[in-house]
């Protein structure tokens, strides 16, 4: 997966869904009504309890090392989510499906593996988006030398791209875009990634299907600040796109912050897709362990994360939510990490 991350041993990261399904949202949180950033509160992790009876992790896969990089879609009544998962030194992407969007079963074959010499030996930190014609998935390729896409009608079997759609090549990337999460926005697809080893969220733009663009500086970076929680790592961006029940829609940027080697998860929030107002009273989750990969999206009554833990005695694919209840049953609508 990314050099950045430290080792995620199987023991066995929903909806980091990249197609993106328009909530209605409604209702009052923190920070103003007229901001982006409005009713935006904490996350909990979902724990063994009387209601969600969950202990997590969300998926397993025999003979993994590693697991990561969720991306969850609903699709026919059921969630099915792509993540990446290595094995005998090489990652790949597989994927799972659950009735309740808590419990997956994987595959156990992947459904795609590095193919091509700019693969190396990684496909990893899949997003998905779902278009009228069928799916695409946007894959980071060898630690992030580049950015792959692969291709399908029907959601399953999908046909990589022989070129990259993204390589690195601005200077604040460092020669590194990682961690994608497309987000369809009617003709125009926004392309957010992590550029270096945490040295930012960039964007890049593909209006109509043409080639994409790059925005020349990253929307977020560390703040270098000492006294605050990002100072040193901003990055693995997932981004959803809901809209309100007034009509307006809201770009909403999950990302992975932090000061040496501590992770949290913060937001930022924008009505355009362009610019983004961080949650001034980020990070808006922050567990015991470190954590990266904050796949959010609309979930029933609230709002459900699959996220990567990096560390503690416990690491893989775990949840976080807010506003839920449970138990959970079929899914209701199909969601993404983008729209």
């Amino acid at each position: 997966m990314k050099a950045e991350r430290p080792i995620v041993f199987a023991f066995a990261c929903a909806l980091a869904l990249v197609g993106v399904v328009c909530g209605k949202l409604g209702g009052k949180g923190g920070g103003d009504d007229n901001l982006p950033t409005s009713g935006i509160i904490p996350f909990s992790e979902i724990e063994q309890d009387e209601t969600f009876r969950f202990t997590g992790p969300a998926v397993t896969l025999e003979g993994a090392t590693q697991i990561g990089g969720a991306a969850v879609l609903a699709v026919d009544g059921r969630y099915r989510m792509w993540f990446a998962a290595t094995r005998d030194g090489e990652t790949a992407i597989y994927v799972a499906t659950s009735d309740d969007g808590l419990r997956f079963v994987a595959e156990p074959t992947p459904l795609l593996r590095p193919s091509a010499d700019w693969h190396g030996t990684s496909l990893a930190a899949p997003s998905i988006v779902r278009r009228s014609g069928g799916f695409e998935l946007y894959l980071e390729a060898n630690d992030g030398t580049a950015i792959a896409r692969a291709s399908s009608l029907d959601g399953t079997a999908f046909v990589l791209e022989p070129a990259p759609v993204l390589s690195p090549g601005l200077d604040w990337e460092e020669g590194r875009v990682a961690s994608p999460s497309a987000v369809l926005d009617g003709e125009r697809l926004l392309l957010f990634y992590e550029g270096g080893q945490g040295k930012g969220i960039g964007l890049a733009l593909s209006e109509g299907g043409a080639a994409f663009v790059k925005s020349p500086q990253p929307l977020l970076a560390p703040s270098g600040d000492e006294g605050r929680w990002d100072t040193t790592f901003i990055g693995t961006p997932r981004v959803i796109r809901v809209v309100q029940v007034t009509g307006r829609p809201i770009f909403r940027l999950y990302f992975a912050g932090g000061k040496d080697a501590r992770r949290s998860i913060g937001y930022a929030g924008s009505f355009d897709g362009l610019q983004f107002s961080p949650f001034v009273e980020n990070p808006i989750f922050v567990p015991r362990e470190n954590v990266i990969e904050p796949c959010v999206i609309p979930f029933q009554s609230g709002f459900m994360m699959y996220f990567n833990r990096i560390s503690g005695s416990r690491t893989g694919i775990f949840l976080a939510g807010h506003r839920l209840r449970g138990p959970y049953g079929p899914a209701e609508s199909d969601a993404s990490d983008g729209d």
